[in-house]
């Protein structure tokens, strides 16, 4: 196997494993409900957008330079409309 095949292979497993902890962290927020969070401090509400927004950064950013600027002009977009 290459040098390229392998970090292909590693990029891949790291955007697998941020993909399933964003699906963990989704699905903690699913089992929480909408009263629990309503009845969290703002403190702890920051920090779960924080989490899922870092997660969300992760996986764009570990799938390469295209998906990264895919994602900033589709985000220069929405704010042009």
């Amino acid at each position: 196997m290459s040098d390229n095949e392998l970090d292909r292979l590693m990029m891949q497993a790291d955007i697998a494993n941020q993909e399933a902890k964003e699906g963990s962290m989704k699905f903690e927020l699913y089992c929480r409900g909408k009263d629990e969070l309503e009845n969290s401090s703002p403190e702890e509400l920051d920090e779960l957008v924080h989490e899922l927004k870092a997660e969300e950064a992760t996986v764009i950013n570990n799938q390469g330079k295209t998906t990264q600027i895919e994602y900033l002009l589709s985000k220069l977009d929405k704010q042009n409309n």
